[in-house]
């Protein structure tokens, strides 16, 4: 999928050019055709914009943080050091990209290789 036609679906991710087309790399070996026949490219473009909008709510959580660290105001160690996420469906869960994602996963039937979704 070609960075311009992901920012023409969802143009609100322009200003992070960079950030999409690295998300969007990484969705592509997320989502193989294999697994996703013709709904590729909507899943690839609803992984992109998941994970850039978890990016993005981490940088403003990170942010938040270092606010109140800033300002003096207690601050957990599990907050300051933050916590690994694994890709899974409830991450996935978490925005709403990702619930589409899901909605899609859920409604197609994928061409039979083998190995599930």
């Amino acid at each position: 999928m070609i960075l311009e036609d992901f920012l023409t679906s969802y143009p609100r991710f322009r200003e992070n050019k960079e950030l999409a087309q690295t998300k969007l790399a990484f969705a592509e070996i997320c989502c193989p055709s294999a697994k996703w026949g013709q709904y590729k490219d909507q899943a690839i473009e609803l992984m992109t914009a998941h994970l850039i909008t978890l990016d993005i709510e981490q940088e403003m959580s990170d942010a938040s943080k270092g606010m109140a660290i800033a300002e003096g105001k207690p601050v957990s160690a599990a907050v300051v050091t933050g916590t690994k996420r694994a890709i899974n469906d409830s991450l996935t869960a978490t925005t709403s990209y990702g619930q589409q994602f899901l909605l899609l996963k859920q409604q197609i039937t994928p061409i039979k290789t083998g190995i599930s979704l």
